[in-house]
């Protein structure tokens, strides 16, 4: 077992995360057991040394979900609404 060049490392290191964004299972194997994913992604023996530590950095996003765009009709009427406005500045807000 030959150790790891810093370059091979980094690159390795990359696999993983680009593995780990796209396949829900090897990502939890990631966090639970780092050294065994980084080894399953290289097909290389990771030498003995310093555990590594993976984090989920997800976790630390907010996420609200989106609106769904406006219909057609809910576009329409916001413009019709803009062009009464401006012919009618006094019912603007005024709901009718």
């Amino acid at each position: 077992m030959s150790k790891w060049t810093p370059a091979e490392l980094a690159a390795a290191l990359e696999t993983v995360n680009r593995k780990a964004a796209v396949d829900a299972e090897f990502k939890k194997k990631a966090l639970l057991q780092p050294r065994e994913a980084l080894q399953e992604a290289c097909g290389r023996e990771v030498p003995p040394g310093p555990v590594l530590e993976v984090f989920d950095f997800d976790l630390y996003y907010d996420t609200a979900p989106l609106a769904p765009p406006p219909t057609k009709a809910e576009r329409l009427k916001a413009r019709l609404e803009k062009i009464g406005a401006l012919i009618f500045p006094e019912l603007a807000g005024s709901g009718g």
